[in-house]
Formats: C-alpha cells, structure tokens, sequence
C-alpha cells in the first residue's frame, strides 16, 4: 500500500526527466521533514503523557520506534523511485530500438537481391506508356532472377507490415523513406502479384494489406520532427 501511494504520488508531480529528478529530491526533503516534526511530536507526546518516573524511558522508546519507522519510509521510497527510474529506461531504450529498426528496415532496401526488380521497375517509370501489361508479364514470366527479386522484394514489403504490427519499426518514418517506392512497385506489378498469389497463397493479399493500410493514411508532414 505504501509502495502504491509513494508511487502515484511521485508520478503525478513527474512529467519530463529533469522534472523527475528535482521532484526526487523534493519529496525526499518532505518526507524527511515531515518525519522530523512527527517524530518530535510523538516524543513529546510520550513525554507528557507517560508516569513523571518513566517519562525518559518512553521518550526513548519511541524515538526509537519513529527512528524505525524512517528505516521502514527510506527504503521504499528509493525503491519506488528505482522502479520508476528502471521503467524509464527500458522505455527509451524501446524506443531507441525501434529507431534503430527502422533505419534498418530502410537500409535493406538497398540490398542486392531487390536490384534487378528495381532496375526494372525504373526502366518502366521511364517507358511506362511504351510498355504493355503483357510485356511486363512476360518479362517478370521469362526472367527467372527477376522473378525472384520481385518475390524478395514482396516478402520484404510484407516483413515490414509484420514489424509494424508487432510494433517493432516506427511506421512513420519508415513510410517517410519507402512509400513511394512502394506504392509504385505495389500498382506497377499488381496484375503479376495476383497471378502469383495462385502458386503462392496469400502472395497478393499481404501485400494489398499494407497498400491499403498506407493508401488510407495519409503520412504526416513533421514524421521527423521531435
């Protein structure tokens, strides 16, 4: 009970780290002080109210009692405090994790086995009214590394919508970098994944979840803003 009510009542005066470190010594010169008149009340009370031949004796005992009630009030309080000192920590360091898997997650997709579906997928920006579906298809159907940099590149689209569910990425961020590249490889070889899907169920369908999770939201503008 003592350990609950320390606690709300450490973070209901705590908000920022700074704050929280003033605030911790602050309580702690409360604590202290409010001990030190209570202890002296206490003693004089025991004082005034015990037998004239024992009022020294009492006057000891509890001081000492009020002393051990200090011995009880300190620990919990930088217990509490230890607590709340560890949970911030780990938080940040959540936090810095997920910054760090982000970056990651965008450094991959330079990775060599997504080149050839990219280079393809440029030559089709730069041609994309010469170059009919069916050609693209053919092209993707007879290319067997190109085949298989735009199964990579699929499986990597779908690896970051499983991280963003798992909460593992900073989705903003990561969209900031890649979603135009995304949305054009999703809507350039949307007719070749749906034929894919039938050798490789679900193929199509994860990918169309995170195009439709990104096309529904728009990004905000200050993604990188503090």
């Amino acid at each position: 009970m003592l350990n609950r009510m320390l606690t709300e009542l450490i973070l209901f005066s705590t908000n920022v780290p700074m704050a929280r470190l003033k605030s911790k010594w602050f309580w702690l010169f409360v604590i202290i002080i409010s001990w030190a008149f209570g202890g002296v009340g206490l003693c004089w009370q025991a004082y005034l109210v015990a037998p004239v031949d024992q009022a020294t004796l009492e006057t000891i005992k509890t001081a000492f009692l009020v002393l051990g009630g200090l011995g009880v009030i300190l620990p919990t309080y930088f217990n509490v405090w230890q607590s709340i000192e560890n949970n911030t920590v780990l938080r940040e360091q959540v936090a810095w994790n997920k910054k760090e898997n982000s970056f990651h997650m965008i450094e991959k997709w330079d990775h060599e086995q997504f080149v050839k579906a990219r280079k393809y997928g440029r030559e089709l920006a730069e041609n994309s009214k010469k170059i009919a579906l069916d050609t693209i298809m053919a092209k993707v159907a007879a290319d067997a590394d190109l085949r298989q940099s735009m199964i990579c590149v699929v499986n990597y689209l779908d690896e970051i919508r499983i991280s963003i569910l798992a909460n593992r990425i900073d989705e903003n961020l990561v969209r900031y970098s890649l979603e135009s590249s995304f949305f054009y490889t999703f809507q350039t070889f949307q007719t070749w994944l749906q034929k894919e899907s039938k050798l490789q169920p679900g193929f199509y369908e994860d990918a169309h979840k995170l195009y439709i999770r990104w096309n529904a939201n728009s990004l905000p503008p200050a993604v990188l803003k503090n």
